[in-house]
């Protein structure tokens, strides 16, 4: 294998590892947002249940 070979090889594995990283780093935020997403819907959720809760509990 000549050196050449070698170069590409390495700077091919560099681009790939690059690659990977910022799919990993997008993949990571998308899950951020989704679990914010999830948390927000359940404070509402919950908020809505305890109102319905004392409505019910004082008719």
């Amino acid at each position: 294998m000549s050196s050449t070979d070698n170069n590409d090889l390495m700077k091919q594995a560099e681009e790939h590892a690059a690659t990977q990283l910022e799919k990993i780093k997008h993949d990571r935020a998308e899950r951020t947002k989704r679990l914010q997403r999830t948390g927000i819907i359940l404070i509402i959720a919950a908020v809505l249940l305890i109102f319905t809760a004392v409505t019910i509990l004082n008719l």
